[in-house]
């Protein structure tokens, strides 16, 4: 059996504000009516109209690091990656949080690329800390992409990770690791997960790559739908296709239709 999936799709907010993207995370078993309800027709609807809809037959996780969005949509789950943080630190009112993770940082290291890596992963940490005060399920922490073909590394960045979180009081309970699941990727998190150390598996294109992630026994796969989509689209030679070509059987996008 397949791990839970996470299907990323991005919701139009109706609303003046600054386009927010959302996953939504369902068992396997639920993809077909999640498929029905990503495609809902273009009508006049509130944002949160469209979201009670959605979490009619799925769990909504915000896909940004902007507390404020959090709060105002109140997802289950969060997630955030390095670029998110990045928006976010620049954000007045996470200046505390960065020279928290400055100090802490400079109190391990004194090269100044080892101050650096540590301040990143303090203040991913401390930011997911602040979220899981709102969210009242899980926050997903990436692991430095630039580990991807490495799997001692990923294993210990990850473990390092937890105990930042630890010591901020948000207990391994809460937290998703964000692992890309490339083949040594997907090894780390096989033995994280047997350390209770739960994985979201993220750049996944392929079933091969979601039969392995099952095999490793991880808590979640994140396979990226759009640029699935995007790649289908251009070698067909489509702007896009209908929601019925992607949930029937014989789909013209079949990896979507599987998922």
């Amino acid at each position: 059996m397949l791990p839970k999936v996470s299907l990323f799709f991005l919701v139009v907010l109706l609303t003046s504000q600054t386009l927010t993207s959302f996953t939504f995370s369902l068992p396997t078993h639920q993809t077909t009516a999640m498929a029905k309800t990503s495609f809902l027709s273009p009508t006049k609807r509130s944002a949160s109209n469209l979201i009670s809809q959605l979490e009619k037959v799925t769990t909504i996780v915000a896909d940004t690091g902007d507390m404020s969005l959090i709060k105002k949509y109140t997802p289950t789950d969060a997630t955030t990656n390095p670029s998110l943080i990045y928006k976010a630190a620049l954000l007045p009112e996470y200046a505390p949080f960065v020279t928290e993770s400055v100090a802490y940082a400079r109190g391990l290291h004194t090269a100044e690329p080892a101050v650096l890596a540590a301040t990143m992963d303090y203040l991913g940490c401390k930011i997911g800390s602040e979220i899981s005060k709102i969210v009242p399920g899980y926050v997903s922490t990436e692991v430095d992409a630039r580990l991807s073909f490495d799997t001692d590394g990923t294993i210990a960045k990850a473990r390092a990770l937890i105990a930042i979180y630890e010591t901020l009081g948000v207990p391994k309970s809460r937290i998703l690791i964000k692992i890309a699941s490339t083949w040594e990727g997907i090894q780390a998190a096989k033995v994280l997960q047997t350390e209770g150390i739960n994985c979201n598996l993220t750049l996944l294109f392929s079933l091969v790559q979601a039969v392995a992630c099952a095999e490793a026994k991880c808590t979640l796969i994140s396979p990226f739908v759009g640029r699935i989509m995007d790649w289908y689209k251009k070698s067909q030679g489509v702007d896009g296709f209908s929601p019925a070509e992607v949930r029937r059987e014989g789909a013209r996008v079949p990896l979507l239709a599987s998922f």
